[in-house]
């Protein structure tokens, strides 16, 4: 399960910080021992994380969907940690 949530039409977060929304994912780094939390009553709680997007990389989840936007993070290094300035993975 993966949703984006953006910020206005082409409308950055804040002025030269490049993103203009997040992907609402699972988390990249995190084991299930730290994702999935069982409570006293049985049942779980999902903890998932939120990954800055680029508008091209909101646009080619869009158009590929989440789990090779999340194939190229991986083959780019990107963290689930927020980096203003990392590189962008779909220019």
């Amino acid at each position: 399960m993966e949703y984006t949530f953006g910020h206005g039409e082409d409308e950055e977060f804040a002025d030269g910080i490049g993103f203009n929304s997040v992907m609402l994912a699972h988390s990249m780094e995190l084991s299930d021992d730290f994702t999935q939390i069982e409570l006293d009553n049985d049942e779980i709680v999902s903890v998932f994380t939120l990954i800055t997007l680029y508008k091209e990389e909101l646009e080619f989840k869009k158009h590929n969907g989440a789990t090779a936007l999340l194939e190229r993070f991986d083959q780019y290094g990107v963290e689930e940690i927020v980096k203003v300035g990392r590189q962008n993975v779909c220019i």
